[in-house]
């Protein structure tokens, strides 16, 4: 029953939420869970690559929103729409932290070449895209569990997201995360009901090695 449950889980997390029903509010307690799983997932040694950012604010969320156009602009014929995903209850930002590479107290063995190049090594960036997917699939099945929806979103003018939210490192990925609306399939755009994102099946098979 246990594995069903977590199986289950898994498999709606799976899926990028597009609409929402914002007339219900996120409650404080479910909020400190979202928290938690962003900054207590593992990363290498426990450095903080990252800041996340929770916004609950609705004025920020559709500023954010209004710069993520993009979306089927490779298609052809080209289509150019904003992911409404970002439109969620909760809109969680992943904010590289430059002070790691900054920090001259760093357990990492080339932060003092990093400091000397002006900016970070190779591996400092393959371990903070490490850190920021572990802790973005963390918030994605915790908050699947307590019965939300979840959808990532990479299709975004960084530099305006960025001024939106008074950073100034880059803006790496944002998650809306919140109350699916009952009424509307998941992939039906949130603010134009006449369009529908498109969505792929994952061929993928595990290789059990005993």
């Amino acid at each position: 029953m246990f594995h069903n449950m977590i199986e289950k889980a898994i498999h709606k997390s799976q899926h990028c939420q597009r609409n929402w029903d914002l007339s219900k509010q996120v409650p404080e307690e479910d909020l400190k869970v979202m928290e938690t799983a962003v900054t207590q997932c593992p990363s290498k040694q426990n450095y903080a690559y990252y800041k996340p950012y929770i916004i609950t604010n609705r004025e920020m969320i559709e500023s954010i929103y209004s710069n993520t156009d993009g979306f089927g602009l490779g298609r052809t014929p080209p289509i150019n729409k904003k992911n409404s995903q970002v439109l969620a209850n909760v809109l969680v930002a992943f904010v590289k932290d430059s002070q790691v590479m900054r920090d001259e107290t760093t357990r990492e063995s080339n932060a003092v070449e990093a400091k000397k190049l002006g900016h970070e090594t190779e591996e400092q960036a393959r371990q903070r895209q490490l850190s920021v997917g572990i802790a973005a699939g963390y918030l994605n099945l915790s908050s699947t569990l307590m019965g939300y929806s979840t959808g990532c979103c990479t299709c975004f003018n960084e530099g305006a997201v960025r001024e939106v939210l008074g950073v100034d490192d880059e803006v790496m990925l944002l998650m809306g995360v919140g109350w699916k609306d009952e009424n509307r399939p998941r992939r039906e755009k949130h603010d134009e009901p006449e369009f529908t994102f498109p969505t792929l099946s994952k061929n993928l098979d595990a290789v059990r090695v005993a």
